[in-house]
């Protein structure tokens, strides 16, 4: 693809987008009329002169183009912009399906998932290591081991703020960004959720003993011991959420998720 105007594009207000997305959808020119209700039909009301005078911006910014008298079309441009447009849109779509973890397979596949991305995340934090990193981690450490030690952990315990300090130490934007994404306030329900399993197991602290080893491995510089901690650590809570599934034939697990409103609208499945 060749390069878009993204400068442009992000200088659209929510109703030209729209405008520009209607555009992009059909095969002949769209007049102001036409455009009028499909805006309409999208939920924007506005009068025809705004609409024409959307249009014009929309030709000044080099989106659209006029066919004579028989309406506008999209440019090049505007193509590339309506087809990374919808992209986007199909991207968002998928990844907002993926964090709706409606059944405890999916909740395990979070988990896998996790385990492979913040484990490479913690081998480069090892690798890149440096003193503010270290001192940011070694404080939560110790934060963890305290909330553990006096009985302080619930849900949203202090040993989740490990998991993305570990990858800022990783000094990596990628890695940075999908672990962000994979605990991002969408999914804290979740981690609400493995709280109140490890919990009913008895297994809560062992999160902060699981940390402390990472921490040394990282510490020290040692990026496979660091990887492998990290995979204990995750692991561990997967063998936990299967057990638990078991112990209750699924159905504790997804009366947790559902209570903590987890859940999607579609039935749950084991």
């Amino acid at each position: 693809m060749s390069a878009i105007d993204t400068a442009g594009l992000s200088e659209l207000l929510p109703d030209e987008l729209t405008l520009l997305m209607s555009i992009g959808d059909q095969e002949h020119p769209v007049g102001a009329r036409i455009a009028l209700r499909m805006l309409e039909e999208n939920g924007v009301r506005i009068s025809e002169a705004s609409v024409s005078r959307m249009l014009a911006r929309l030709d000044a910014l080099g989106f659209t183009r006029a066919i004579g008298r028989k309406g506008r079309v999209l440019t090049t441009t505007g193509r590339e912009a309506f087809e990374l447009r919808r992209l986007q849109a199909r991207r968002d779509e998928t990844f907002d399906r993926a964090f709706e973890l409606r059944s405890v397979s999916e909740l395990l596949d979070w988990l896998r998932a996790r385990r492979v991305i913040e484990g490479e995340a913690a081998y480069l934090a090892a690798l890149r290591r440096d003193d503010d990193h270290m001192s940011a981690l070694a404080s939560e450490v110790v934060a963890h081991e305290d909330a553990a030690r006096t009985g302080a952990l619930g849900y949203r315990t202090v040993g989740m703020q490990m998991h993305l300090l570990v990858a800022r130490a990783a000094q990596s934007p990628m890695f940075e960004a999908l672990i962000e994404s994979m605990t991002a306030p969408a999914v804290e329900r979740v981690e609400d959720a493995l709280d109140l399993i490890t919990s009913s197991r008895g297994t809560l602290a062992d999160s902060a003993a699981e940390h402390r080893r990472l921490y040394e491995a990282i510490r020290n510089g040692d990026a496979d011991a660091a990887r492998e901690r990290m995979h204990e650590h995750l692991a561990r809570l997967e063998q936990e959420v299967e057990q638990y599934a078991l112990a209750s034939d699924g159905a504790g697990l997804l009366t947790a998720l559902s209570t903590l409103r987890v859940l999607g609208p579609r039935s749950a499945e084991r």
